[in-house]
């Protein structure tokens, strides 16, 4: 009898537990899907904060910990993402999402080749997982290793032929290689099926410079910073337009504001063209 009633008494406090443990996951939940819709429109530090209530639920999501390591990344909190990141994948050594975050803030802090062996591991676990190629392309670009970027870029454009990314990637290698018109015929490409992308059209901006068409040039990095007044690369890249047209005072302006907001190439031409 009163080993009945001992297995009566652990049986309902089992199923309190569960039932204590799925009311929390739900709550934790919602905070995380909050936090998608913050990150949706662009509010990332109220992303950061709903994923911090999830975490504070229940501190074994690994989607709490792997959504706030994308916020953080879109903060330039590098290193609180990369926390993130690896807290994640101690909670499941598999998440092909956290790799592909780790290797993305990896990409940020300029450590390329460690970005290729996370980005390599998701695609090991995922062949089919799409942004982790699109993040290694990435990174083989920033080493100069065109081929393998191509390679990673067309393996996307044959899952997907209209993925936009992906021919931006390749648009910028071509770009980087000398072949401008397959460079613009890849970059008007992504234009026509993303013409809101800023990156689009900053690429876009330095093919026309190449190829001498100024007012194109002009054109759509203007476009660019309309979408997106805070994307400081392309204020580099318009200085770059101000200079080859020899309007001085202009693009010294736009390189000293993208210097100021963390972008080397800004600084470095700020100072090559005050000794000019």
């Amino acid at each position: 009898m009163k080993n009945m009633k001992l297995g009566s008494i652990l049986f309902l406090v089992a199923l309190l537990l569960s039932m204590f443990v799925v009311a929390c996951s739900e709550d934790a939940q919602s905070w995380i899907d909050k936090g998608v819709e913050y990150g949706e429109k662009g509010e990332w530090e109220k992303a950061v904060e709903s994923c911090t209530e999830a975490i504070k639920i229940d501190p074994m999501s690994k989607w709490a910990f792997n959504n706030r390591s994308s916020y953080y990344i879109n903060l330039r909190k590098y290193e609180k993402a990369l926390e993130d990141a690896n807290e994640a994948l101690k909670l499941d050594p598999d998440f092909v999402e956290a790799y592909v975050n780790r290797g993305w803030v990896k990409n940020r802090l300029k450590k390329y080749d460690e970005a290729i062996v996370d980005l390599t591991k998701a695609i090991d676990i995922d062949p089919n997982y799409k942004k982790a190629y699109l993040h290694r392309s990435a990174s083989y670009i920033r080493l100069l290793k065109h081929d393998e970027a191509i390679t990673d870029c067309d393996t996307v454009l044959g899952m997907d032929p209209n993925d936009d990314w992906a021919l931006n990637n390749r648009g910028w290698v071509y770009y980087e290689q000398g072949k401008y018109e397959k460079a613009l015929n890849d970059l008007t490409k992504a234009h026509l099926v993303n013409p809101d992308d800023e990156y689009t059209l900053d690429s876009r901006s330095n093919v026309y410079l190449k190829l001498g068409k100024h007012e194109e040039a002009m054109a759509d990095i203007n476009k660019a910073l309309t979408i997106n007044p805070e994307y400081w690369f392309a204020y580099y890249t318009r200085g770059l337009n101000y200079e080859a047209q020899g309007k001085k005072d202009e693009a010294l302006a736009d390189f000293k504001t993208a210097c100021e907001n963390g972008e080397d190439d800004g600084c470095k031409a700020h100072e090559e063209l005050l000794k000019k």
